[in-house]
């Protein structure tokens, strides 16, 4: 499955609706669906986090989170690869060194104060003069400013969640750190 944007291109077309919702009331075929979802959460490339994935809420909602992808346990390293983000904004960049970087530094100030490699990676993404989001519209504003926010926080020593995003429904802000 890839993941789509339900929009159309113009104001008042007709959206369609996303995966998760069309296929949850299927789980009496979630023996036969399960395999497809599972392989779609595990790609999660597409998606801020591959373990907050909509195919991985979905296994979980149908009674199979062992089929769902396990999140990642070196939360130093997701949180060094906000040094993997670009200066500038390129037109087709991955959210994920962005997203998954901030949520590793929300769990990690959970845990104590950050590392010497953390707080660098984190300065680092503060001090780049560029939204951290992919979005192309008023969204992308508001998401850079929770988003860096919540690291400058972080650096003060607060223990800090990740904030709502507006491309991700509620639930995963809430399910995240």
């Amino acid at each position: 499955m890839e993941r789509e944007n339900g929009r159309g291109y113009v104001r008042g077309d007709p959206r369609r609706p996303e995966p998760y919702d069309a296929l949850l009331p299927l789980r009496e075929h979630a023996a036969a669906l399960r395999p497809q979802v599972a392989e779609w959460a595990r790609e999660g490339e597409s998606h801020a986090w591959p373990h907050y994935h909509p195919g991985a809420r979905l296994l979980a909602a149908w009674g199979g989170p062992a089929d769902a992808p396990e999140p990642p346990s070196d939360l130093e390293a997701m949180a060094r690869g906000l040094l993997r983000t670009p200066p500038v904004r390129l037109v087709h960049e991955s959210p994920a060194p962005y997203l998954r970087g901030t949520w590793a530094v929300c769990a990690l100030s959970r845990r104590g104060p950050l590392s010497p490699e953390v707080r660098t990676a984190a300065a680092h993404v503060l001090a780049l003069d560029r939204r951290l989001s992919w979005l192309g519209d008023y969204r992308t504003v508001l998401d850079d400013e929770r988003l860096r926010d919540t690291l400058r926080r972080a650096l003060r020593g607060e223990v800090v969640t990740m904030p709502p995003l507006s491309h991700l429904d509620e639930s995963d802000a809430e399910v995240g750190c």
